[in-house]
């Protein structure tokens, strides 16, 4: 009786040794594989720093091309090299963001949808 009792003792001290060793294999393995996505995040943060700061200088670049007052497409498209304002106003008349004023000539003024959600309009002094 007293030789099964140790036979399952060592049977179960070698079953305990063979958990603790799975379980610190599987400890370490998950380190590992939690510092990789570490690595890795802070690998991200770096880029998505600089695609920020490139973002960012081109906004900047962008902003001086929209300034306050400047409500109409015609002013906007005037500032861009190449640019056809008469294009760019009746394809905005498609669109139904502008409407012609005048009857006889042409004289481009904002529809009210337009004007409420996009572009400003000034009255000239």
């Amino acid at each position: 009786m007293n030789v099964t009792k140790k036979g399952n003792r060592q049977g179960s001290t070698s079953l305990n040794v063979k958990d603790e060793f799975y379980n610190l294999k599987h400890y370490y393995q998950q380190k590992k594989e939690l510092a990789i996505m570490v690595i890795r995040a802070e690998e991200e943060n770096e880029k998505l720093l600089l695609e920020n700061k490139t973002l960012s200088t081109e906004v900047d670049c962008l902003k001086n091309l929209f300034k306050e007052g400047m409500g109409t497409p015609t002013q906007f498209s005037k500032m861009l090299n190449g640019v056809n304002s008469q294009q760019i106003n009746h394809f905005l008349a498609e669109r139904k963001w502008l409407y012609n004023e005048s009857k006889s000539g042409m004289r481009w003024r904002v529809a009210s949808y337009a004007r409420d959600k996009y572009l400003t309009e000034k009255k000239a002094k």
